[in-house]
């Protein structure tokens, strides 16, 4: 999610250009498998980076040091922003991404990380005008549909149109489980409780760690890995879901499950609007 975010904040790079839009959306990245040459010392940084038994905060301070060094990691600035904009610290988030779209302003996770950022801050306008210049510039691809909708979900705005962007997304990448997490988080804001628990109950059943075999094998942690994918922002608000639609306990089992692997959840998914 989200998601994401927290959704979720929740992408891998766009590689529209070159025919595969079948990317993770919205996610984090993916690590080049020559990262497994380097040592102890880098895979401590990156498990800094993506530890969510740490703050959002420290999380990105730690990826935006492995932004600034230049090592072969793959750590984008999206991912630093989404980190920050979890943390509130927009400013900071703002900073990391227009240095990137000033060096390069057709960077599609950027311009999506930026979207996301002004949706949680109230300037949906702004976040709008962002993602359907996505929708364009990808040819209105999955990624660009699915962005599009995780954007309106976080501002609440325009949910009837976010639901439209992410069946659409559905429709082109029915097995991406980050999709349905992302439709679950419009049902959801909607007040369809029932179908956001279908929904996340589909990205969950959906989900495997595919490209990120690699990453679990280099942060040798399961929770972190769970964190790669957001499934922790997934059980969160499948809880939230369920406890709306009537089953607490169940609600219950699946909050206490994400914040075992995410104790800021609930502080993470404020800034995407969203209040236990």
């Amino acid at each position: 999610m989200k998601t994401r975010v927290l959704v979720a904040l929740a992408a891998m790079l766009c590689m529209e250009a070159a025919g595969d839009a079948s990317a993770q959306y919205s996610k984090g990245p993916a690590f080049a498998p020559g990262i497994g040459g380097h040592g102890d010392e880098q895979k401590l940084r990156l498990k800094r980076c993506f530890d969510r038994h740490r703050s959002p905060s420290d999380r990105g301070d730690s990826c935006k040091r492995l932004l600034d060094s230049g090592e072969d990691t793959n750590i984008d600035a999206a991912t630093v922003a989404r980190d920050y904009t979890e943390a509130g610290r927009y400013d900071d988030a703002q900073a990391v991404l227009a240095a990137r779209l000033g060096a390069a302003p057709d960077d599609a996770d950027a311009q999506v990380a930026t979207a996301v950022m002004d949706a949680a801050q109230g300037r949906y306008a702004d976040a709008a005008k962002t993602a359907d210049r996505v929708v364009s510039a990808t040819h209105n691809s999955a990624f660009g549909f699915a962005n599009r909708c995780w954007v309106r979900a976080v501002a609440g705005s325009d949910l009837d149109a976010a639901l439209a962007d992410c069946d659409k997304a559905i429709a082109l990448e029915p097995g991406e489980s980050s999709v349905w997490d992302s439709r679950g988080l419009v049902d959801f804001k909607r007040g369809d409780a029932k179908t956001a628990v279908a929904d996340f109950d589909k990205s969950i059943a959906l989900h495997s760690y595919g490209d990120y075999d690699w990453n679990a094998r280099v942060l040798q942690n399961d929770a972190a890995r769970d964190a790669l994918n957001d499934q922790a922002g997934t059980y969160y608000m499948r809880g939230l879901a369920k406890t709306k639609a009537g089953d607490a306990d169940g609600g219950a089992r699946d909050i206490a499950t994400a914040k075992a692997h995410d104790p800021y959840i609930d502080d993470e998914y404020s800034h995407y609007g969203v209040k236990p």
